[in-house]
């Protein structure tokens, strides 16, 4: 007959054990994002940053072929974003588009017309831009509201990287990839509706060509993929760190 008092030290050790991972992994996955902001340019310098804006041009992969366009962009996480487009449809449709973000508000100005946008892609939004601060800002999870944990080695492209899982209640887990040598970003993954659609998938975008920006290293070039399929090619040719942008910049149009 088993005793009590053996039973009572399995269950124990049983839980002990089963505390050891946790803290262990985010521990480690602690140890990758010092590392990563290390190589982004430093804790001490990259930290004061708490915004940026970005100049960029791409091609998004539409039904009908592939729409050219200009971007201007304005970040400052977690909740306000301010994204400007001149887009050249394969039609030889040229629009103007402007989304604008809050956390609890967002609007879009097509050409010289404005409305709210709808709740639902609000939020899809809001997941897109939290997958791209990975890679953009990851200082950003240093908070311990945040847990992390190490992926392992794979292969992005021809290159060994480590991943990095990032964890918080209410937001979409977010893989992210940094280049084995040099700790940059190369890739990010995550789950979340389609770009204007009601589909749950898998984003994926990949980061390259890293330039520096007043002592922070960004990506300049980026591509992203819904399911395997592309959906867009950015290629940044200005970013700018700033500690604040003012609050204007995401007011209601």
């Amino acid at each position: 007959m088993v005793r009590l008092g053996t039973v009572l030290f399995l269950f124990l050790a049983l839980v002990f054990i089963g505390r050891i991972p946790a803290g262990s992994e985010d521990k480690e996955g602690r140890l990758i994002l010092a590392k990563i902001v290390a190589a982004m340019g430093g804790e001490a310098n990259v930290t004061k940053f708490k915004a940026v804006s970005f100049k960029a041009k791409g091609i998004m992969h539409v039904e009908n072929g592939m729409a050219t366009f200009a971007e201007e962009s304005y970040f400052q996480p977690p909740y306000q974003y301010r994204v400007e487009f001149d887009i050249d449809f394969p039609n030889m449709q040229k629009v103007k588009e402007t989304f604008i973000f809050q956390k609890d508000n967002a609007w879009l100005v097509f050409n010289n017309n404005s409305g709210p946008l709808p709740k639902e892609l609000r939020a899809s939004f809001h997941d897109y831009f939290y997958g791209l601060q990975a890679a953009v800002s990851p200082w950003d999870f240093l908070a311990k509201d945040y847990k992390l944990s190490p992926l392992g080695e794979v292969m992005v492209g021809d290159r060994p990287a480590l991943g990095l899982r990032i964890l918080r209640e209410g937001r979409p887990d977010v893989n992210l990839y940094v280049d084995k040598v040099s700790y940059l970003p190369v890739k990010g993954e995550f789950r979340a509706k389609t770009v204007g659609g009601n589909n749950e998938v898998t984003h994926e975008m990949t980061f390259g060509q890293h330039k520096e920006f007043m002592g922070v290293k960004a990506f300049t070039k980026m591509t992203w993929k819904q399911d395997g399929n592309m959906f867009l090619e950015r290629e940044v040719s200005e970013a700018k760190p700033l500690e604040k942008l003012d609050d204007s910049y995401f007011a209601m149009p």
